[in-house]
């Protein structure tokens, strides 16, 4: 039985397996393809027309601003000088830097200012499109567009092999350097609190599947489904610890 640890970039993913299989587990990489879904309102439209339906409201400034970040694309050569010039005009953090020259990129794209790797003057009366954060009714007020973005990009998932993580007495100790692998140790520490019951002797399977609640120490709670506490005790059979016959499960001496 899998034990599906998360998903993280490709790098990380392939250090995860790696470590694992080194103490003993064994260890897959899947990559898929990731899609997220924003639906996102939008103001658009030429400059002119912007200023004059939004001239009143809340809007304008918004859109000014968005003005002059594309009036700094005049006389530049590429991107990059583009980008330089936006950062040193905005006085957010890092993050704000980076979410405003996505937008730009794609307003560069709309104005057809991308030529090459250079970037082209933009024109006398620009395409400007930004995302607005507004609840329906205030979208509605403002005639705002709506638009559902969807990215997609390459991740991956780690999967583990629950039978060798079992009494693996090296995996806690991975855990403290790597700790999204916490999960394949709990569902571990559930496969060994039923074993722990099955050695007292044999034991009823429907005994074995009410221990939907297990407490590991004092701050984890774990509560299992039915069907994740049998793929358990499938695994401890198809791994040789126990053997189940009529009903009933016994250690496998």
């Amino acid at each position: 039985m899998k034990v599906k640890i998360g998903s993280f970039d490709e790098r990380f993913s392939t250090k995860l397996a790696k470590a694992l299989k080194s103490i003993g587990i064994n260890a897959e990489v899947r990559r898929y393809i990731d899609l997220d879904f924003y639906p996102v309102y939008f103001v658009e439209g030429k400059f002119s027309e912007l200023r004059n339906k939004y001239e009143e409201t809340e809007l304008i400034d918004e859109i000014k601003r968005w003005k002059s970040y594309l009036d700094l694309a005049k006389d530049v050569e590429s991107f990059e000088e583009f980008e330089k010039k936006v950062t040193e005009m905005i006085t957010g953090s890092e993050t704000e830097v980076y979410a405003t020259l996505g937008i730009l990129y794609d307003m560069l794209e709309v104005n057809g200012m991308i030529e090459g790797g250079k970037v082209k003057n933009p024109p006398e009366d620009p395409i400007i499109r930004f995302p607005y954060e507004a609840d329906e009714d205030k979208a509605k007020k403002l005639d705002l567009n709506q638009r559902l973005i969807v990215i997609a990009d390459v991740s991956c998932e780690v999967f583990a092999d629950l039978g060798d993580a079992i009494l693996n007495e090296r995996l806690a100790k991975l855990c403290e350097e790597y700790g999204d692998a916490i999960g394949l140790l709990i569902v571990a520490n559930v496969a060994e609190a039923m074993l722990e019951k099955i050695a007292e002797g044999k034991i009823d399977v429907e005994e074995l599947l009410t221990m939907h609640r297990l407490e590991l120490g004092e701050k984890i709670e774990i509560r299992s489904s039915n069907e994740a506490l049998k793929a358990i005790l499938e695994a401890l059979e198809k791994t040789g610890f126990v053997k189940i016959k009529k009903g009933k499960v016994s250690i496998k001496s």
